[in-house]
């Protein structure tokens, strides 16, 4: 048996269409903010929701939860952030960032975890995956079930690798150890669902399972 595959979960959106959708503003967006790590002391990063116009006209109000999911990455709450600032997290940069509401209030308590790099922890013999071949990708694989690699895993300080962004492939999932995962589901921070890596297939996430973790 494969222990991170045990010990290691994929994150996604939470279930349902209950949250706003959250993307950045134009200058945000403009500074390369998800995947370049940011000089300190600059403005922080902002959000705000898509379909705010809609949503007002609807009626729709959808809660401020501590975590935020944004096109796969994730803004975190102070309380979450600081935790995770413990630890020196190869890859991961903590941003501050606002989340304008719909009614134009700022949330300042978020942090935007950005990856600025990326890390090719798939196992190529193990996983299901489809090759793609073409020399203008970004990357060479989509995955429709995960094994992570062992041998690159375990040469990896635990401390370093408790969160971390997969590299090499078209959907580049955020992947939590069992010890940030118990720490979003102990703080009840709603806004985010995980599924272990054991126990994920790519599709699972838009399906009517049990078997995920949702604070």
């Amino acid at each position: 048996m494969n222990r991170f595959n045990e010990e290691y979960y994929i994150a996604v959106e939470p279930k349902g269409d209950n949250q706003p959708y959250v993307i950045a503003d134009k200058k945000t967006a403009a500074r390369g903010y998800h995947y370049t790590k940011l000089p300190e002391g600059k403005p922080p990063l902002f959000f705000f929701n898509r379909n705010k116009e809609k949503d007002l006209a609807s009626g729709n109000k959808w809660a401020i939860t501590p975590v935020l999911e944004t096109g796969g990455d994730f803004l975190v709450s102070d309380y979450i952030a600081n935790e995770l600032m413990m630890y020196e997290i190869d890859g991961l940069q903590l941003y501050p960032a606002v989340y304008i509401d719909d009614d134009d209030n700022w949330h300042e308590e978020y942090w935007f975890l950005t990856f600025f790099e990326k890390f090719r922890y798939w196992d190529s013999k193990n996983s299901e995956f489809m090759k793609i071949d073409s020399s203008d990708s970004e990357f060479d694989a989509e995955i429709d079930k995960y094994c992570l690699d062992e041998s690159k895993l375990s040469l990896i300080p635990e401390e370093q690798r408790l969160i971390f962004k997969m590299g090499g492939v078209g959907d580049p999932y955020v992947f939590f150890h069992k010890k940030m995962v118990d720490l979003f589901t102990s703080t009840k921070s709603k806004g985010i669902r995980f599924f272990k890596v054991s126990e994920f297939e790519e599709g699972d996430q838009f399906k009517r399972l049990t078997n995920s973790i949702q604070p």
